[in-house]
């Protein structure tokens, strides 16, 4: 806060006057405050009720029918990954060519992170996806396609 003092002086007399603080007062400050958070506010609500209404009216993108089918057929065939590290090489190889077939990219996402965990379980390693993830992850799967992808939830790794 800027403070200046006018001196007035009178002939003869020496009467001097200060004058208040040039700047904010705390009232006005306090009025700044309260409308700047108001302005905000309405901001914010204007912009979140504008991306719920979007979302409402547009939703998730929707994948055709046929990468839906091709995302439950890779689903699927992640079912029965093989044993031996050659032969689940193989198959991630082929696995990789069916799911580049998927050209939705937030399907693709999707079903990338299903099929990652099923080979972590294959490779013997413990998946850090909690049930409340997973099942996160196949409702977006879901959301993108009007029929129902299954995903059926990973079995635990064996302990040898």
């Amino acid at each position: 806060m800027v403070e200046t003092t006018v001196i007035l002086c009178r002939t003869g007399n020496e009467n001097l006057m200060s004058t208040t603080a040039l700047g904010a007062s705390p009232r006005r400050l306090a009025r700044n405050v309260v409308l700047t958070t108001v302005v905000v506010a309405l901001l914010a609500a204007v912009f979140f009720g504008g991306s719920a209404l979007w979302q409402k009216q547009f939703g998730p993108s929707q994948s055709s029918a046929a990468d839906c089918r091709q995302a439950q057929k890779v689903i699927d065939t992640a079912q029965t990954i093989p044993a031996g590290k050659a032969a689940r090489d193989a198959s991630y190889k082929a696995y990789r060519a069916e799911w580049s077939k998927i050209d939705d990219g937030y399907l693709q996402g999707n079903i990338a992170n299903y099929v990652y965990g099923a080979y972590e379980l294959a490779e013997g390693r413990n998946l850090e996806q909690t049930p409340a993830e997973f099942a996160e992850m196949v409702e977006l799967a879901n959301s993108h396609c009007e029929q129902t992808i299954v995903m059926p939830a990973h079995p635990p790794v064996a302990t040898p």
